[in-house]
């Protein structure tokens, strides 16, 4: 009797790893957004605490201005890098389009 309580369990625990190899497997692509899920969590639990806790703001409110503030801390540099790659990336197709001909003629060597 408890031989076969042992094999159920021993299943039980294979068909759980093998789900968790499986679950993982399928999530890899977005493991990224879970550590900076779990980054910005910790970053605003204690601004939440704060809010909720010493302000006495509703739980919601509190929730919402973190979301929002969080979303104008991300964008905003995300908004001048993209601004300053573009402008870099447009130097470097002047400079090779300007220089065409010597890459041209190197190629040519090769």
């Amino acid at each position: 009797m408890r031989n076969e309580k042992d094999t159920k369990i021993a299943i039980a625990l294979l068909f759980i790893a093998i789900l968790a190899v499986a679950i993982t497997y399928a999530l890899y692509p977005y493991i990224e957004a879970f550590f900076a899920a779990l980054i910005i969590y910790v970053i605003m639990k204690p601004a939440h605490d704060l809010l909720t806790k010493r302000l006495k703001i509703n739980n919601r409110v509190a929730s919402i201005v973190l979301i929002v503030l969080s979303i104008v801390i991300i964008i905003i540099p995300l908004y001048y890098l993209i601004i300053l790659l573009s402008q870099q990336v447009g130097m470097v197709l002047e400079i090779v389009t300007a220089n065409m001909d010597i890459i041209y003629g190197y190629l040519q060597k090769i």
